[in-house]
Formats: structure tokens, C-alpha cells, sequence
């Protein structure tokens, strides 16, 4: 029977009731973790998208994240790891970093701690795969694919895009692994572009990975504290305080010297150091140079690299360096100088 501006009347199988989801009642089977991927809430309902305020998997009751916490595949995840993991997250917000969640760098691939970005560890081993770039492959697919795999697709290394790029790190690019092995896939970032690269040592192609899409570079020096002494103990003046300056050298390019702040182990520059980079590639290759400024000449005080490597292992320090225009801060730890920076960029 038909009632006149109703839906057609049923009658609910065994097991089910008739209950209201949304405006309407459908006949639902009973919410556990046999009917239920996400979580219950406390009308029987299935909720299969979960949110900060009803989290929950496989037919658990719903519940509200706490303050610090936010849902991740229906569990209650801390902030603070999610926001600075390079590894993957386990419920209770330990950071599982991701040459431990590689399972050794690859001489042991099966993990149940797989993840980057802060992402929820996903246990590789229970589902028949292995962890390779923070994501589950299946071992065909890394042992075969010349690109990157999606589980256990293969997306070759010619149909590489900002959608599918190799998720690498640095040291995998040095060992070769990457020449060797297919990663999981990634997708590039907003501003950030799936690059082949090759080093500036060596003329050699290390894969696609996702780097800032920019097309020139600026460099700031802001300031700095100068160790006391040098190498030898011995003070860089015969009398007062050092005259630091800096440049900055990417690739073979060594760009111009800043100014001279005399008599201080304090310098405050406050000045554009160079514009001219336009072959972003060189810059993990880029470094501080500071000297002493003398009559004859000049006394070398420490040399200092940025964490600039083009590794998806510091894909959030990339986005915060170029994107967001981060203050960066670079140590020399053999004498103890100090120098911070800045980049802005050119699209």
C-alpha cells in the first residue's frame, strides 16, 4: 500500500529495524563492526564519515575528540604530532619517524608503522604489503615499477605528475635506492611541482620529486652571533671584537658579500643578500659563508648549510621556507655560529 505523498511501505528483513536516518526511516541493521566502518552513534545510526566531533572506527561508539586532538581515519590523533611528525602518528600521538617507519631503511620494509606528514601509521604487514616512501606497495609493484605505485598500480616513471610523484627522501637519492626501488606515490603540495632532479656533484638523473615551483629566489640575511674564537681557540682580532660579513653561495654561483658590521659578535644585517637565483635545483647545494673583514685579509670564521635538501622529508620545511616565507635559523656546530635568514620567492 501506498500512502499519497509517501514513500512505497517495506517490510524490514529479519535483523533490521525501522529507524529514522536523516528526515526519513529506512530499515537498518543494527550498528556494530560488522555493519558499521566508521562509528555508532548513540541512535543506532552509522556514521561512516567521522569528524572532531564524532570520531570513531569499525562500529565503535562516537565520541568527541578531546581539545589537542583531531580525528584521523576514525581515531583521536594529537595536534602537535600530526602538525610535526616527518613520520606517521600512532593513536596515543607518538611520533614514529620515518627512517623507523621505513622498517631500517629498507633492509627490513615490513612495518606496522608506516606514515609520513604526521599521517596515522598504517600496518603495512597486515595488509600483504610492505612500506616504501610512507605508504603501502605491494612488493611486485616496488620491485618492478620504474615510477611510483598506488597499493599495487604501477605508474611508470614517464606518466610521473604533480598527482603521482615519487616520495623520496634525500639519502634514498644518494644510496641509489630510489634508481632501484619504486616508492609509494605522492601528490605535490599547491606551488610545488613534480621536478626530475639530478645533483650538481654529478650529472646524474636521481628521480621526480615535488619541489617548490618557483622561479627565482631571494636571500636575507637578518642576523647572527659569531663564535669567540676560532678553529684554534685564538680570538679573530688582536684587539677589540670581529667585523663579520656573509655571502651566500648556491651551486658554483657565490653571490655578492654583505656589508661589513665592525667590532661585534652580534651582527644585525637586515639586508637583501642576493636576487639573482633562478635554478632553484642549486639550492640544496647553497651555503653561509662568513669572514672577518681585515686590512690584508679577510679571515674565514664558519661555513653554514640550510636545510634545503629537495627530499619530501622536509616537504612542511620546504612549504614553510619558500611558501610561507619562514625566519630559518642555520647552526655551525664545530665553533657555535649563528646566522638567520629568510627566503621570498618569485612564481
Amino acid at each position: 500500500m501506498r500512502r499519497k505523498g509517501g514513500l512505497a511501505c517495506e517490510v524490514c528483513a529479519q535483523g533490521s529495524s525501522c529507524e529514522m536516518d536523516g528526515t526519513q526511516r529506512k530499515c537498518l541493521l543494527p550498528c556494530n563492526a560488522e555493519t558499521c566502518v566508521g562509528c555508532c552513534r548513540a541512535d543506532g545510526t552509522c556514521l561512516t564519515e567521522t569528524t572532531d566531533n564524532e570520531c570513531g572506527t569499525q562500529g565503535e561508539q562516537c565520541v568527541a575528540c578531546p581539545q589537542g586532538k583531531s580525528c584521523a581515519d576514525g581515531i583521536c590523533v594529537d595536534d602537535f604530532c600530526a602538525e610535526t611528525c616527518n613520520g606517521c602518528c600512532t593513536p596515543d600521538g607518538t611520533c614514529i619517524d620515518y627512517e623507523t617507519s621505513q622498517g631500517g631503511a629498507f633492509e627490513d620494509p615490513n612495518t606496522a608503522t608506516c606514515g609520513r606528514f604526521g599521517e596515522l601509521c598504517q600496518d603495512c604487514t597486515a595488509q600483504g604489503m610492505v612500506c616504501d616512501g610512507g605508504g603501502c606497495v605491494t612488493e611486485d609493484c616496488r620491485d618492478t615499477c620504474s615510477g611510483c605505485c598506488n597499493g599495487g598500480v604501477c605508474v611508470e616513471y614517464e606518466d610521473l605528475d604533480d598527482n603521482n610523484c615519487q616520495n623520496r627522501t634525500e639519502n634514498d637519492h644518494w644510496t641509489n635506492v630510489a634508481l632501484i626501488y619504486a616508492p609509494a606515490c605522492t601528490s605535490c603540495l599547491p606551488n610545488f611541482s613534480c621536478q626530475e632532479m639530478t645533483t650538481y656533484y654529478y650529472d646524474e638523473n636521481f628521480g621526480k620529486v615535488c619541489y617548490p615551483d618557483v622561479s627565482a629566489v631571494r636571500v636575507y640575511i637578518l642576523n647572527g652571533t659569531m663564535p669567540v674564537a676560532d678553529e684554534w681557540g685564538r680570538s679573530w682580532d688582536p684587539v677589540g671584537l670581529p667585523d663579520p660579513k656573509v655571502s651566500f653561495c648556491s651551486g658554483d654561483h657565490e653571490g655578492p658579500m654583505s656589508s661589513t658590521i665592525y667590532d661585534t659578535l652580534s651582527p644585525d644585517w637586515n639586508e637583501e643578500l642576493i636576487n639573482t637565483i633562478t635554478d632553484i635545483t642549486m639550492m640544496p647545494f647553497g651555503e653561509f659563508n662568513f669572514f672577518d673583514e681585515d686590512s690584508f685579509a679577510d679571515d674565514w670564521m664558519f661555513t653554514c648549510s640550510p636545510n634545503l635538501y629537495w627530499d619530501n622529508d622536509n616537504r612542511r620545511n620546504l612549504v614553510n621556507i619558500f611558501i610561507n616565507g619562514y625566519i630559518q635559523e642555520c647552526i655551525d656546530t664545530e665553533l657555535g655560529g649563528i646566522v638567520r635568514y629568510r627566503f621570498e620567492v618569485d612564481y
